[in-house]
């Protein structure tokens, strides 16, 4: 860059314009400039925000609270958010509830049926405030940056020992683009990091979050793809696979379990 003219802006300025284009992509700002070197840059990896990093801010969490108190959801599911007539918000029932899910998935269920007999009484922005409260209130930290709805299906509810990602053999899903390589073994790239479920198949709700769920840039090989899964019909187009992960530091594998277009095109 610039484009047929590379030699036009000095290294200098492209690596100031490198740390611009990081920041104006919500990656916050350290005590040290990025360093004009190539083996150093290699070193530093891009990742999207998990929810252990921050991800709503005090005040938005602050204006959940107030949410909750003012449309009487404490009626139903304690003073404290332990439960009464209704389920518990916070502590074990919430976690065992919500976890390895998105945050997206605990706000349609509050969008969509709460209250009970007047989902519309309070507005998707205080229920998004509410969700902000409620992790909060479960123990997740508070960031700079309050997060939005474009935000929600890309944070996944897990607890601090699984924020680095499911542990071995453990059945996981996944987002990406189907493809084989030079030896003929089926591939899943520019894939979204694995995230522990519980059904083998994923379920149609699972499979429209999926649809329109962000690629990532992991590459996964694919094993025990058989002939009743069709690959060659799934091939280049965006994928939904679950199965059971294996993974060291150079090498990503899931054992497939179910397959399943959600795209026709891929990358989306």
């Amino acid at each position: 860059m610039p484009q047929g003219n590379s030699g036009t802006v000095r290294d200098e300025v492209k690596i100031d314009i490198l740390a611009y284009i990081l920041q104006q992509n919500d990656f916050p700002a350290g005590n040290q400039e990025l360093p004009l070197n190539m083996s150093a840059l290699e070193d530093i990896r891009m990742a999207r925000k998990g929810i252990w990093d921050g991800v709503f801010t005090t005040d938005q969490a602050e204006r959940g609270r107030a949410a909750l108190s003012q449309n009487g959801c404490n009626g139903c599911h304690g003073a404290d958010l332990t439960g009464a007539k209704g389920p518990a918000l916070k502590g074990d029932r919430f976690i065992t509830d919500w976890e390895n899910g998105s945050v997206n998935r605990l706000f349609l269920k509050i969008r969509e049926t709460m209250p009970p007999l007047n989902a519309q009484q309070v507005t998707p922005a205080a229920k998004l405030d509410i969700v902000a409260h409620l992790l909060q209130v479960n123990g997740f930290p508070a960031g700079s940056t309050a997060f939005t709805l474009n935000d929600l299906e890309d944070i996944q509810i897990v607890k601090r020992d699984a924020a680095s990602g499911p542990p071995n053999f453990t059945l996981v899903g996944a987002v990406g683009c189907l493809t084989q390589d030079s030896n003929n073994r089926w591939i899943l790239t520019n894939a979204s990091d694995p995230v522990q479920v519980k059904d083998e198949v994923a379920p149609p709700e699972a499979l429209k979050r999926a649809a329109s769920a962000r690629l990532g840039t992991q590459t996964f090989d694919l094993v025990s793809v058989g002939p009743s899964m069709k690959p060659e019909s799934h091939k280049n187009q965006k994928v939904e696979v679950r199965g059971l992960l294996y993974r060291d530091p150079k090498y990503l594998q899931v054992n497939l379990s179910s397959l399943e277009t959600v795209r026709t095109s891929c990358p989306d």
